[in-house]
């Protein structure tokens, strides 16, 4: 993760050198929302409720939408665009019961940070607004915390801490609309992400070996697949202001 950050900011650099003179360099900010497939955690959880717990569980939140954020830099020569994007995605799930003879409670959460580059054109439409469309690609760095507590008449009868992580690679496309003010750039955008391996999550914290599904008995992946939308704001170098 510390060498592709290095990489990043190099190229980011050389975008910034190389844009200022004679093509436009924006720099946004953006905050929004996404659905996560998450399939295969959702299975496990399944799989632990049934073999772990021996009364009546309920699955409160399950990998939900949930906010997202991110930041690029691009440059834009005429109505053509590239550069550099970052996000970051989290969501989890809780499963939890109790009754007279004990507690339950099964605690996910996922977090998950992209590195990658777009490119794609620009078409200006009526007034000031301009419509975009671009493709996306890079590495989806993951992190899940897995923390699971069963008390049984007053025993603890279960206390486990899990960490893992993963990478993977993604690609998807992304349309949008934006709105320049002077030196501002206001926008709205939506796409899809596909996550095109599994990735799967690795035991860390001294727990060696792959997280593994215990009533299938394979191992276990994010899936970060889902349609995105959001909102960016941001400031643009060079170029035409109006």
């Amino acid at each position: 993760m510390r060498h592709l950050f290095f990489i990043l900011t190099a190229l980011a650099v050389f975008l910034t050198g190389n844009g200022l003179s004679a093509q436009t360099v924006f720099f946004s900010a953006g905050a929004g929302a996404g659905t996560y497939n998450m399939k295969q955690l959702k299975d496990m959880n399944e799989a632990l409720l049934r073999s772990q717990v021996p009364f009546e569980t309920k699955i409160v939140s399950d990998f939900p939408p949930f906010p997202n954020y991110s930041a690029s830099l691009r440059v834009r020569v005429n109505n053509v665009s590239y550069g550099l994007e970052y996000s970051y995605l989290t969501t989890g799930s809780r499963a939890s019961a109790r009754d007279y003879s004990g507690e339950y409670l099964l605690d996910m959460t996922l977090n998950g940070h992209l590195a990658g580059m777009s490119a794609g054109f620009v078409i200006p439409l009526s007034g000031k607004l301009e419509f975009s469309c671009s493709g996306v690609m890079g590495v989806i760095f993951t992190r899940l915390r897995i923390n699971e507590n069963l008390v049984v008449l007053e025993n603890q009868a279960l206390d486990t801490r899990l960490r893992a992580r993963s990478k993977a690679p993604y690609a998807g496309p992304v349309i949008g609309i934006s709105y320049p003010a002077g030196v501002f750039d206001f926008g709205l955008s939506a796409g899809y992400m596909f996550q095109i391996t599994k990735g799967n999550l690795a035991l860390t914290d001294g727990n060696g070996g792959i997280l593994m599904n215990p009533s299938t008995g394979k191992s276990v992946g994010p899936g970060w697949d889902g349609f995105r939308i959001g909102l960016t704001a941001g400031l643009r170098f060079g170029g035409r202001q109006d």
